[in-house]
């Protein structure tokens, strides 16, 4: 049998530390959740203005992590496929996302039109998300 490995203290505090880490394209996808409040990964994408393949990799991170979850809730994609819905969870709330993140706009109204979103902002133009 082998020899059972007896690491120190600090690699123990370091490998939890590395756990807490976040990444800028994790931070992204929090930014745009806050944003949104719920959205399929299409919707964060396009939001965050990357390739849907990019913030599917975060989304399963950022759920092992317990600061996204799905309750079960589908939409239908672009592609008139079923997609999970994503949410913050209360930890997913609380990350800080530095100096950099604006507080959120007031979203005036949001209507889906045949898979098409569109998002009037306060004072601002609008974004279309698909």
């Amino acid at each position: 049998m082998g020899k059972k490995r007896n690491n120190p203290d600090t690699s123990h505090a370091a490998y939890v530390q590395a756990e807490d880490i976040i990444t800028p394209q994790q931070k992204d996808v929090i930014k745009a959740l806050r944003v949104l409040h719920k959205a399929i990964v299409e919707e964060m994408a396009t939001y965050i203005g990357v390739h849907k393949s990019v913030v599917h990799r975060r989304t399963s991170e950022l759920e092992e992590s317990q600061l996204i979850f799905t309750n079960g809730e589908v939409r239908k994609t672009s592609a008139n496929r079923d997609a999970q819905v994503y949410i913050l969870t209360e930890k997913g709330k609380t990350v800080d996302l530095g100096p950099d993140f604006p507080t959120p706009p007031v979203v005036e109204r949001i209507r889906q039109k045949k898979s098409k979103v569109v998002v009037k902002k306060q004072n601002q133009s609008q974004i279309n998300l698909f």
